[in-house]
């Protein structure tokens, strides 16, 4: 990869926005792919009912890391077909690693 797509803010290798890629990929090896997200942020997963598509998230995590402020990264992209992936990561070995993922389309109502 050329020095200036790793400098380019805007950069994203649009063909690689499968559910199936980011679903196995670091957090920093799918933000090298593709910086354009639509949604990225960190939260402390705590043991509560979410609602929606955040509601399978608890069942992740042990009774210890749910009561311990454990930090999740939240990242949504557009995907080559037009559909939203979402992807849950959890650090490990101070690596951003996947543990959930969903894909949806715009309309979706959760």
């Amino acid at each position: 990869m050329s020095a200036a797509l790793l400098e380019d803010p805007y950069h994203c290798e649009v063909q690689c926005l499968t559910l199936e890629y980011l679903s196995y990929t670091s957090y920093a090896e799918a933000i090298s792919t593709c910086r354009l997200t639509i949604f990225d942020r960190d939260f402390i997963i705590e043991n509560i009912n979410y609602p929606g598509l955040w509601r399978r998230l608890p069942s992740f995590f042990t009774e210890e890391e749910l009561n311990n402020n454990t930090c999740v990264r939240e990242t949504t992209w557009e995907s080559i077909d037009g559909e939203y992936i979402t992807v849950w990561y959890k650090q490990k070995d101070n690596i951003w690693c996947p543990f959930d993922s969903y894909k949806y389309s715009k309309s979706t109502k959760f």
